[in-house]
């Protein structure tokens, strides 16, 4: 489910997604996991930050948004992604490991956020970084989703750490979103 309420233009005034892959921390040659990808908001900067050394695989329920972001990656000739279309919930792959994880304004919509942080980490080698940007709970705003569904930050920051990661760096990112940096 995606709760951007404003178009492309607007969002590009609050998130610039290269300035900010970057400073989460995203390097050339990495292999990313964008759970919750959408219709790529990050997909192209990410594999511009890669590059073609490394790997984008995204994933996402909405058939339609990934049909866009597949149709935009094949229109500039990228071959180092992958696609799926499932639930987080049932995204697992033991043999695969991430460098990078992104959660983007998408661990409040998961139905079993701890279920999907636990195969995070069985998809995370000793460096991954888990990026967990979300809308802040104790900000009311007319973009995002409901305030109800919102994690504060002690809450992610607790399932995140309860699923196994470490060494979580969480903080007030702006006026509308937390970040949470977590290793293994």
């Amino acid at each position: 489910m995606h709760h951007f309420n404003y178009d492309l233009t607007e969002r590009l005034k609050i998130q610039n997604p290269l300035q900010l892959l970057e400073s989460f921390g995203l390097k050339p040659g990495m292999k990313i996991l964008d759970l919750g990808c959408n219709d790529g908001f990050y997909a192209l900067a990410a594999l511009k930050i890669v590059g073609p050394r490394g790997f984008y695989y995204g994933i996402d329920v909405d058939q339609v948004a990934v049909d866009n972001l597949r149709f935009k990656l094949e229109q500039r000739d990228y071959k180092n992604y992958s696609l799926d279309i499932l639930p987080a919930e049932d995204f697992l792959l033991k043999d695969q490991k991430f460098d990078f994880i992104l959660l983007v304004t998408a661990l409040h919509d998961f139905a079993k956020p701890k279920k999907v942080l636990k195969n995070l980490r069985l998809m995370s080698n000793s460096n991954t970084l888990l990026i967990d940007y979300d809308f802040r709970a104790d900000i009311i705003s007319n973009f995002g989703p409901p305030q109800n569904i919102r994690f504060s930050l002690d809450l992610a920051s607790n399932i995140i750490k309860q699923a196994g990661f470490k060494h979580i760096n969480a903080a007030i990112y702006d006026q509308n979103y937390y970040l949470i940096k977590a290793k293994v």
